[in-house]
């Protein structure tokens, strides 16, 4: 038995959506009723709990700012150069200004991040995306 934490939200312009998870409950249902109410009663409640509260880091993510952009950009060793140049292309898509901005939300920042990850090949792609996810963390905290 599997009971998870999941929510999808929208991560391309083309509609894809991605879903996020954390933590979750595993346990082998070995016929006994009891103890398999006991593991669902005790899973729903922490999955509801651990998927609000990453909505909550993505709702704070939108009023918690990062400044000093360019340098932050410029720092992320994970990234080659071709991939930080996508990152401050659709950092100036996602903010609608035409010079790279001194100081951005957080929330910007991630999606500059997940957009930059649509030029990427398929493996790394999920590699930009789980930066994206390291920089929420970083920025807002764990869930």
């Amino acid at each position: 038995m599997h009971i998870t934490a999941l929510v999808w939200r929208v991560a391309c312009s083309n509609g894809l959506r991605m879903a996020e998870h954390q933590g979750g409950f595993s346990f082998r249902h070995i016929g006994e009723s009891q103890r398999l109410r006991d593991g669902i009663a005790e899973a729903i409640p922490t999955c509801l709990a651990q998927a609000r509260g990453l909505m909550d880091r993505w709702k704070a993510a939108v009023t918690t700012m990062v400044e000093d952009v360019q340098s932050m950009i410029d720092n992320m060793r994970e990234l080659t150069q071709g991939e930080r140049k996508h990152v401050e292309t659709e950092l100036l898509h996602e903010t609608g200004v035409p010079e790279l901005p001194e100081s951005t939300s957080a929330y910007n920042l991630v999606n500059a991040i997940t957009g930059a990850a649509r030029h990427a090949e398929p493996a790394r792609r999920l590699e930009l995306e789980s930066l994206a996810g390291i920089v929420l963390s970083r920025h807002v905290g764990p869930a």
